[in-house]
């Protein structure tokens, strides 16, 4: 008995996303970089807010993978072409 319930188990563990995975049902697939000028930069920083080191500038319609929402307005985003490069940008210039 007890070895089908650990079969089980381990089923539905295999079964689950990974940890940190954001997964909504009827969310975006991915978002852009929105609402910054065509010849400006939406700077993708280090932490979560404006005293934080820019790590790169992202230009208008750049594909992000959201990673989390932080409660100060920020999200940890992802390069959806480098999902290796990650940092913060402030979620008003993120969307569908």
């Amino acid at each position: 008995m007890h070895s089908k319930l650990a079969a089980a188990l381990v089923a539905f563990a295999l079964a689950l996303p990974p940890i940190g995975a954001q997964a909504e049902a009827d969310g975006p697939d991915f978002y852009r970089v929105v609402g910054v000028a065509s010849d400006d930069m939406l700077n993708l920083r280090r932490g979560p807010g404006t005293n934080y080191e820019t790590i790169v500038g992202l230009p208008p319609g750049r594909e992000l993978d959201l990673l989390s929402r932080e409660g100060n307005g920020w999200c940890l985003v992802a390069l959806r072409e480098t999902p290796q490069l990650q940092g913060y940008v402030s979620c008003r210039y993120i969307g569908e």
